[in-house]
């Protein structure tokens, strides 16, 4: 798992965020019980595509979450990983 980890953030650093690297790099840390690093890089995930993708995510009222909003563009939700993180 080393190996992989390694070559994802050397992939990472080369070309920059990409959210699918990002997914593997959590998975890696996941799966070597490196649980808060693994977090780390669901949130970076989530904070790049809400910044990238803002229509994606609910917008929420003082009564809650407004579930009138449902225009998801689901190719986005791919390409920023959202799905997994």
């Amino acid at each position: 798992w080393k190996d992989a980890l390694d070559g994802y953030t050397e992939a990472i650093d080369t070309i920059g965020f990409q959210p699918d690297l990002a997914y593997n790099i959590a998975c890696v840390h996941h799966v070597m019980k490196q649980y808060d690093q693994a977090i780390e890089f669901l949130s970076e995930i989530i904070d790049q595509a809400q910044r990238s993708h803002p229509e994606l995510f609910v917008e929420s009222n003082k009564d809650g979450i407004d579930v009138q909003k449902s225009n998801v563009d689901l190719l986005a939700l791919e390409e920023t990983k959202l799905i997994e993180a």
